[in-house]
């Protein structure tokens, strides 16, 4: 399943067009490109001004064993509810 992830991570734009095209549904990827990067820009702004620790980071220093699967986005701070602002903004 880690896999999964990391491949969704690397190109969320190709998964949303699978998933429209699965529905029969239209897809202008240009506004798609336009609203993805606005929405990345507010999230990273959000990211930067929370800067939360993610779970690895504590279980490093708490020397507990955590072994997350990498991810692209999982090198910047915590925003647990990006994802969910992101699924809003990009419907």
């Amino acid at each position: 399943m880690a896999e999964t992830y990391a491949e969704i991570d690397e190109d969320l734009k190709e998964e949303i067009g699978t998933i429209f095209y699965q529905k029969d549904l239209p897809l202008d990827f240009v506004i798609l490109d336009k609203v993805f990067d606005q929405s990345q820009k507010l999230i990273v702004a959000l990211k930067q001004h929370y800067n939360r620790a993610r779970p690895y980071q504590l279980a490093n220093l708490l020397s507990m064993p955590l072994y997350p699967a990498f991810t692209i986005s999982g090198n910047s701070p915590a925003y647990p509810s990006g994802h969910a602002f992101q699924a809003q903004f990009l419907c």
